[in-house]
């Protein structure tokens, strides 16, 4: 795999900024076609493909470039390997894939092990496996269907009516698939008083931004990431006060 460094240079230098970003955390591997003479050249050249490979979220991007902003860069991908009289490479195309070593950084990884819920942990390891081949409208919709699933699985898991009474603000009874106020009434019941409250704004934020995310009638991969990072991070909040996450 090749740096680009020098791509990246390139195109900072010539005001895409926007572009060089995306390339940030890439690299460059580069696939042998033909060999070939380069006119007024006496040197056999390499002829190949130049491979970018970025994570996840850039590597969308970068593949829904319009054609100017991809040609941008593999002007600058052809400048930084530039042809030489005494041989070397010619760049055809450049073409972009999934950098798989990123994806264990991705958001799937927050809290990879095993929480021991098993209905909670096999829909998290659902909605990872999903996250990670997710384009359509439809896949982001049933990340956010699943999202909703893993929030009522751990809602159903922590939380005892007759131990959790509601809270002040409200009257109504929880049924067994009404996720926020199960979870608000557990952590308040966990965290009660006026020290804890940062404690119970916490969740709850979490909670609304999950909920407005898995409803949300627009749906995007950043929608998708975001409600899988919200409800994520929920989880791990309740099985930190669950006492399912001790030390490492």
């Amino acid at each position: 795999m090749e740096s680009l460094e020098n791509v990246i240079a390139i195109l900072r230098h010539g005001g895409r900024q926007d572009l060089s970003a995306l390339l940030a955390d890439a690299r460059m591997e580069f696939q042998y076609l033909d060999s070939m003479f380069v006119m007024n050249s006496d040197a056999m050249h390499d002829l190949v493909n130049a491979v970018i490979h970025a994570p996840i979220s850039e590597c969308k991007t970068l593949r829904e470039l319009p054609d100017a902003d991809h040609d941008v860069i593999r002007d600058a991908v052809r400048d930084a390997w530039p042809i030489d009289g005494a041989g070397g490479m010619v760049i055809q195309e450049v073409s972009y894939n999934i950098d798989k070593d990123s994806l264990h950084e991705d958001v799937t990884s927050l809290y990879a092990e095993p929480i021991g819920w098993q209905r909670v942990d096999r829909t998290m390891n659902r909605i990872r496996d999903l996250l990670l081949i997710a384009s359509t409208e439809d896949h982001f919709k049933e990340i956010g269907v699943l999202c909703r699933e893993a929030l009522i699985s751990v809602a159903q898991e922590v939380f005892d009516p007759g131990r959790h009474p509601p809270l002040q603000s409200d009257d109504t009874d929880s049924s067994k698939a009404d996720a926020k106020r199960m979870i608000s009434r557990y952590v308040a019941s966990q965290f009660p008083g006026k020290s804890n409250r940062e404690t119970r704004k916490c969740v709850n934020a979490a909670l609304d931004l999950a909920h407005k995310v898995t409803h949300s009638s627009t749906s995007s991969y950043r929608d998708a990431q975001l409600c899988v990072q919200a409800v994520f991070n929920v989880v791990g909040l309740i099985t930190i006060v669950a006492g399912k996450r001790g030390r490492p």
